[in-house]
Protein backbone atom coordinates (compact mmCIF):
# COMPACT_ATOMS: atom_id res chain seq x y z
CA UNK A 1 0.00 0.00 0.00
CA UNK A 2 2.99 2.60 0.47
CA UNK A 3 4.24 2.08 -2.40
CA UNK A 4 1.25 2.56 -4.66
CA UNK A 5 0.36 5.23 -2.32
CA UNK A 6 3.89 6.88 -3.31
CA UNK A 7 3.61 6.40 -7.19
CA UNK A 8 -0.05 7.84 -6.88
CA UNK A 9 1.44 10.71 -5.24
CA UNK A 10 3.79 10.79 -8.01
CA UNK A 11 1.22 10.87 -10.27
CA UNK A 12 -0.76 13.88 -9.13
CA UNK A 13 1.91 15.99 -7.50
CA UNK A 14 5.14 15.54 -9.34
CA UNK A 15 4.47 14.09 -12.85
CA UNK A 16 4.94 10.96 -12.63
CA UNK A 17 3.97 8.91 -16.11
CA UNK A 18 1.72 6.17 -16.14
CA UNK A 19 0.53 3.43 -19.12
CA UNK A 20 -3.15 2.38 -18.65
CA UNK A 21 -4.34 -0.43 -20.67
CA UNK A 22 -8.49 0.92 -20.58
CA UNK A 23 -8.54 1.55 -24.10
CA UNK A 24 -6.68 -0.09 -27.60
CA UNK A 25 -5.20 3.08 -27.97
CA UNK A 26 -3.69 3.81 -24.20
CA UNK A 27 -2.44 -0.64 -24.47
CA UNK A 28 -0.21 0.74 -27.27
CA UNK A 29 2.22 2.08 -24.43
CA UNK A 30 1.30 5.92 -24.49
CA UNK A 31 2.82 7.40 -21.23
CA UNK A 32 0.31 9.71 -19.57
CA UNK A 33 0.58 12.28 -17.31
CA UNK A 34 -2.43 13.30 -14.02
CA UNK A 35 -4.18 16.44 -15.38
CA UNK A 36 -6.39 18.30 -12.54
CA UNK A 37 -9.83 16.28 -12.47
CA UNK A 38 -8.81 12.86 -13.58
CA UNK A 39 -8.21 9.51 -11.95
CA UNK A 40 -5.55 8.50 -10.17
CA UNK A 41 -4.34 4.90 -12.21
CA UNK A 42 -2.55 1.54 -11.78
CA UNK A 43 -0.21 1.16 -14.18
CA UNK A 44 -1.11 -1.29 -16.91
CA UNK A 45 -4.19 -1.12 -15.51
CA UNK A 46 -6.44 1.39 -14.67
CA UNK A 47 -7.85 3.17 -11.51
CA UNK A 48 -10.54 0.53 -11.96
CA UNK A 49 -8.11 -2.18 -11.13
CA UNK A 50 -6.53 0.51 -8.67
CA UNK A 51 -9.82 0.89 -6.66
CA UNK A 52 -10.94 -2.84 -6.56
CA UNK A 53 -7.20 -3.75 -5.15
CA UNK A 54 -7.63 -1.25 -2.37
CA UNK A 55 -11.80 -2.81 -1.67
CA UNK A 56 -10.21 -6.19 -1.46
CA UNK A 57 -7.27 -5.61 1.31
CA UNK A 58 -8.46 -2.13 3.06
CA UNK A 59 -10.75 -4.84 4.96
CA UNK A 60 -7.70 -6.64 6.31
CA UNK A 61 -5.65 -3.46 7.14
CA UNK A 62 -8.83 -1.94 9.29
CA UNK A 63 -9.54 -5.50 10.89
CA UNK A 64 -5.64 -5.46 11.71
CA UNK A 65 -6.07 -1.77 12.99
CA UNK A 66 -8.65 -2.84 15.87
CA UNK A 67 -7.63 -6.35 16.49
CA UNK A 68 -3.83 -6.21 16.96
CA UNK A 69 -1.95 -5.28 20.10
CA UNK A 70 1.11 -2.65 20.01
CA UNK A 71 1.06 1.47 19.47
CA UNK A 72 3.46 1.25 16.77
CA UNK A 73 1.85 -1.54 14.59
CA UNK A 74 -1.48 0.28 14.95
CA UNK A 75 0.49 3.50 13.91
CA UNK A 76 1.54 1.55 10.94
CA UNK A 77 -1.70 -0.33 10.12
CA UNK A 78 -3.00 3.19 10.30
CA UNK A 79 -0.78 4.95 8.21
CA UNK A 80 -1.42 2.65 5.72
CA UNK A 81 -4.89 2.41 5.98
CA UNK A 82 -4.95 6.09 5.63
CA UNK A 83 -3.33 6.00 2.25
CA UNK A 84 -5.82 3.34 1.00
CA UNK A 85 -8.45 5.72 2.01
CA UNK A 86 -6.35 8.36 -0.09
CA UNK A 87 -5.69 6.04 -3.41
CA UNK A 88 -9.66 5.16 -3.44
CA UNK A 89 -10.92 8.81 -3.07
CA UNK A 90 -8.56 9.63 -6.04
CA UNK A 91 -9.64 6.76 -8.19
CA UNK A 92 -12.90 8.35 -8.43
CA UNK A 93 -15.06 4.94 -8.35
CA UNK A 94 -18.12 5.51 -7.24
CA UNK A 95 -18.75 1.83 -7.65
CA UNK A 96 -15.94 0.95 -5.47
CA UNK A 97 -16.14 3.78 -2.70
CA UNK A 98 -19.90 2.01 -2.24
CA UNK A 99 -18.25 -1.58 -2.17
CA UNK A 100 -15.88 -0.35 0.57
CA UNK A 101 -17.89 0.96 2.87
CA UNK A 102 -20.33 -2.24 2.59
CA UNK A 103 -16.69 -4.32 2.81
CA UNK A 104 -15.31 -2.72 6.09
CA UNK A 105 -18.88 -3.37 7.77
CA UNK A 106 -18.78 -6.83 6.79
CA UNK A 107 -15.20 -6.97 8.54
CA UNK A 108 -15.55 -5.14 11.42
CA UNK A 109 -19.14 -6.43 12.09
CA UNK A 110 -17.88 -10.08 12.46
CA UNK A 111 -14.69 -8.80 14.23
CA UNK A 112 -17.60 -6.61 16.87
CA UNK A 113 -15.82 -4.24 16.63
CA UNK A 114 -18.47 -1.86 16.58
CA UNK A 115 -17.54 1.01 17.80
CA UNK A 116 -14.39 0.85 14.90
CA UNK A 117 -17.26 0.92 12.35
CA UNK A 118 -18.39 4.03 13.56
CA UNK A 119 -15.26 5.60 13.26
CA UNK A 120 -13.72 4.39 10.20
CA UNK A 121 -17.12 4.58 8.43
CA UNK A 122 -17.62 8.14 9.43
CA UNK A 123 -13.90 9.42 8.97
CA UNK A 124 -14.44 7.57 5.31
CA UNK A 125 -17.74 9.12 4.58
CA UNK A 126 -16.19 12.72 5.54
CA UNK A 127 -13.31 12.77 3.44
CA UNK A 128 -15.37 10.98 0.16
CA UNK A 129 -17.59 13.64 -0.05
CA UNK A 130 -15.04 16.24 0.66
CA UNK A 131 -13.44 15.12 -2.43
CA UNK A 132 -14.05 17.03 -5.58
CA UNK A 133 -16.63 16.37 -7.95
CA UNK A 134 -17.38 13.34 -6.28
CA UNK A 135 -20.73 14.64 -4.10
CA UNK A 136 -21.73 15.74 -7.34
CA UNK A 137 -20.97 12.54 -9.31
CA UNK A 138 -23.15 10.30 -6.88
CA UNK A 139 -26.20 12.74 -7.16
CA UNK A 140 -26.00 12.95 -10.44
CA UNK A 141 -26.14 8.63 -10.87
CA UNK A 142 -29.14 9.56 -8.04
CA UNK A 143 -30.97 11.94 -10.48
CA UNK A 144 -30.55 9.74 -13.53
CA UNK A 145 -31.73 7.09 -11.52
CA UNK A 146 -34.80 8.66 -10.02
CA UNK A 147 -35.61 9.59 -13.41
CA UNK A 148 -35.63 6.33 -14.94
CA UNK A 149 -37.79 4.79 -12.40
CA UNK A 150 -40.42 7.61 -12.11
CA UNK A 151 -40.74 8.41 -15.96
CA UNK A 152 -39.83 4.90 -17.43
CA UNK A 153 -37.72 6.27 -19.62
CA UNK A 154 -34.51 4.53 -20.75
CA UNK A 155 -30.89 6.44 -20.02
CA UNK A 156 -29.45 8.82 -22.66
CA UNK A 157 -26.91 7.72 -24.17
CA UNK A 158 -26.00 10.71 -25.90
CA UNK A 159 -26.34 13.83 -24.15
CA UNK A 160 -29.50 15.42 -25.85
CA UNK A 161 -32.19 18.09 -25.66
CA UNK A 162 -35.20 18.68 -26.94
CA UNK A 163 -35.45 20.98 -29.86
CA UNK A 164 -38.49 23.38 -30.10
CA UNK A 165 -39.68 25.47 -33.00
CA UNK A 166 -39.95 29.21 -32.57
CA UNK A 167 -43.00 30.73 -32.73
CA UNK A 168 -43.30 33.29 -35.84
CA UNK A 169 -46.21 35.81 -36.14
CA UNK A 170 -47.22 37.51 -38.74
CA UNK A 171 -47.97 40.99 -39.69
CA UNK A 172 -51.86 41.48 -40.90
CA UNK A 173 -51.65 44.89 -42.42
CA UNK A 174 -51.17 47.61 -39.22
CA UNK A 175 -51.88 45.03 -36.70
CA UNK A 176 -48.26 45.06 -34.62
CA UNK A 177 -47.92 41.46 -33.67
CA UNK A 178 -47.29 40.51 -30.29
CA UNK A 179 -43.88 38.23 -29.73
CA UNK A 180 -44.35 34.88 -27.96
CA UNK A 181 -41.13 33.61 -26.17
CA UNK A 182 -39.90 30.88 -27.08
CA UNK A 183 -39.84 28.19 -24.10
CA UNK A 184 -36.41 26.76 -23.32
CA UNK A 185 -35.81 23.20 -23.44
CA UNK A 186 -35.91 21.03 -20.89
CA UNK A 187 -32.91 19.66 -18.85
CA UNK A 188 -31.47 16.35 -19.86
CA UNK A 189 -30.11 14.56 -17.27
CA UNK A 190 -27.77 12.58 -18.12
CA UNK A 191 -24.75 9.76 -16.94
CA UNK A 192 -22.80 8.83 -19.48
CA UNK A 193 -21.25 5.87 -17.43
CA UNK A 194 -24.55 4.38 -16.79
CA UNK A 195 -25.99 4.86 -20.05
CA UNK A 196 -23.17 3.06 -22.06
CA UNK A 197 -23.84 0.19 -19.43
CA UNK A 198 -27.48 -0.08 -19.56
CA UNK A 199 -27.83 0.93 -23.31
CA UNK A 200 -24.70 -0.55 -24.99
CA UNK A 201 -22.73 -3.18 -23.11
CA UNK A 202 -25.21 -5.07 -20.96
CA UNK A 203 -27.66 -5.98 -24.35
CA UNK A 204 -24.75 -6.83 -26.34
CA UNK A 205 -23.75 -9.30 -23.62
CA UNK A 206 -27.33 -10.40 -23.29
CA UNK A 207 -27.32 -10.63 -27.32
CA UNK A 208 -23.97 -12.69 -26.57
CA UNK A 209 -25.69 -15.08 -24.11
CA UNK A 210 -29.01 -15.81 -26.35
CA UNK A 211 -26.53 -16.79 -29.37
CA UNK A 212 -25.13 -19.92 -27.43
CA UNK A 213 -26.93 -19.94 -24.01
CA UNK A 214 -25.28 -23.54 -23.02
CA UNK A 215 -21.67 -22.81 -23.77
CA UNK A 216 -21.30 -18.71 -24.65
CA UNK A 217 -19.77 -17.21 -27.55
CA UNK A 218 -16.56 -17.76 -26.32
CA UNK A 219 -13.36 -16.36 -24.01
CA UNK A 220 -13.33 -12.34 -25.00
CA UNK A 221 -15.57 -12.56 -27.64
CA UNK A 222 -17.70 -9.54 -26.40
CA UNK A 223 -15.41 -6.14 -27.32
CA UNK A 224 -13.74 -4.67 -24.80
CA UNK A 225 -15.70 -4.41 -21.76
CA UNK A 226 -18.78 -5.38 -20.38
CA UNK A 227 -19.02 -3.01 -16.66
CA UNK A 228 -20.99 -6.29 -15.65
CA UNK A 229 -18.48 -9.72 -15.03
CA UNK A 230 -21.16 -11.75 -14.23
CA UNK A 231 -23.60 -10.54 -17.52
CA UNK A 232 -20.02 -10.87 -19.30
CA UNK A 233 -19.40 -14.43 -17.77
CA UNK A 234 -23.10 -15.57 -19.08
CA UNK A 235 -22.12 -14.59 -22.53
CA UNK A 236 -18.69 -15.58 -22.93
CA UNK A 237 -18.67 -18.80 -21.25
CA UNK A 238 -22.87 -19.58 -21.12
CA UNK A 239 -24.62 -21.37 -18.24
CA UNK A 240 -21.95 -24.02 -17.87
CA UNK A 241 -19.36 -21.21 -17.19
CA UNK A 242 -20.93 -19.38 -15.17
CA UNK A 243 -22.16 -22.51 -13.22
CA UNK A 244 -18.28 -24.16 -12.74
CA UNK A 245 -17.62 -20.35 -11.53
CA UNK A 246 -20.99 -20.06 -9.00
CA UNK A 247 -19.78 -23.91 -7.71
CA UNK A 248 -15.82 -22.63 -7.12
CA UNK A 249 -16.65 -20.16 -5.58
CA UNK A 250 -19.64 -21.98 -3.13
CA UNK A 251 -16.93 -24.61 -2.54
CA UNK A 252 -14.79 -22.06 -1.23
CA UNK A 253 -17.13 -20.46 0.99
CA UNK A 254 -18.25 -23.18 2.20
CA UNK A 255 -14.77 -24.53 3.61
CA UNK A 256 -14.31 -20.52 4.93
CA UNK A 257 -17.74 -20.61 6.60
CA UNK A 258 -15.59 -23.09 9.37
CA UNK A 259 -13.72 -20.23 10.35
CA UNK A 260 -16.91 -19.22 12.62
CA UNK A 261 -16.29 -21.91 14.61
CA UNK A 262 -12.79 -22.10 14.49
CA UNK A 263 -12.44 -18.33 15.75
CA UNK A 264 -11.39 -18.64 18.83
CA UNK A 265 -8.07 -21.26 17.71
CA UNK A 266 -7.05 -17.87 15.49
CA UNK A 267 -4.60 -15.59 16.90
CA UNK A 268 -5.52 -11.82 16.07
CA UNK A 269 -3.55 -11.62 13.08
CA UNK A 270 -5.22 -14.81 11.58
CA UNK A 271 -8.60 -13.60 12.64
CA UNK A 272 -8.45 -10.30 11.16
CA UNK A 273 -6.82 -11.93 7.66
CA UNK A 274 -9.97 -14.45 7.82
CA UNK A 275 -12.79 -11.92 8.00
CA UNK A 276 -10.93 -9.18 5.79
CA UNK A 277 -10.97 -11.54 3.33
CA UNK A 278 -14.84 -11.93 3.42
CA UNK A 279 -15.41 -8.45 3.80
CA UNK A 280 -13.08 -7.79 0.58
CA UNK A 281 -14.43 -10.55 -0.90
CA UNK A 282 -18.40 -9.60 -0.26
CA UNK A 283 -16.78 -5.90 -1.63
CA UNK A 284 -15.39 -7.75 -4.85
CA UNK A 285 -18.53 -9.17 -5.68
CA UNK A 286 -20.34 -6.14 -5.77
CA UNK A 287 -18.15 -4.16 -7.34
CA UNK A 288 -18.22 -7.15 -10.42
CA UNK A 289 -21.89 -6.22 -10.84
CA UNK A 290 -20.21 -2.63 -12.51
CA UNK A 291 -16.66 -3.10 -13.25
CA UNK A 292 -15.56 -6.22 -15.34
CA UNK A 293 -12.83 -7.73 -12.75
CA UNK A 294 -12.18 -11.35 -12.49
CA UNK A 295 -10.83 -10.95 -16.95
CA UNK A 296 -8.29 -8.23 -15.09
CA UNK A 297 -5.17 -10.09 -14.68
CA UNK A 298 -3.31 -8.15 -12.31
CA UNK A 299 -6.28 -8.11 -10.27
CA UNK A 300 -7.30 -11.48 -10.31
CA UNK A 301 -3.57 -12.75 -9.60
CA UNK A 302 -3.78 -11.63 -6.05
CA UNK A 303 -7.81 -12.24 -5.36
CA UNK A 304 -7.03 -16.01 -5.84
CA UNK A 305 -3.87 -15.56 -3.86
CA UNK A 306 -5.55 -13.92 -0.72
CA UNK A 307 -8.25 -16.42 -0.95
CA UNK A 308 -5.95 -19.34 -1.52
CA UNK A 309 -4.17 -18.18 1.62
CA UNK A 310 -7.15 -17.72 3.65
CA UNK A 311 -8.53 -21.93 2.54
CA UNK A 312 -5.19 -23.20 3.59
CA UNK A 313 -5.09 -21.17 6.95
CA UNK A 314 -8.92 -22.36 7.52
CA UNK A 315 -8.33 -26.01 6.58
CA UNK A 316 -4.90 -26.10 8.61
CA UNK A 317 -7.24 -25.27 11.70
CA UNK A 318 -9.40 -27.85 10.49
CA UNK A 319 -6.77 -30.50 10.58
CA UNK A 320 -5.66 -29.45 14.02
CA UNK A 321 -8.91 -29.52 15.34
Amino acid sequence: MVFLFIYGMGQRYFNFPVIITQNEQYSKGIALRWTPGAHINSTFAGHYDLSAFVVLVMPIFLGALFTLKGKLTKLAIALSSGMGLWLLINSVSRTAQASYLLAISVTLLLLKKFKGLVLVGSISLIFMFMSSGLDARFTQAIKVLYEHVTTGKNFSYVPGFTVLAEDVSFTVRDIKATPVPTPAPPKVINDVSISIRYNVEWPRAIRAFTKNPILGTGYSSIDLATDNDYLRMLGETGILGFAAFALLIASIGRLLLNAFHLRDKFDDFEKSFIFGIFGGVTGTFVTAMLIDLFEASKFAIIFWLLLGCAVILVRNKLNEA
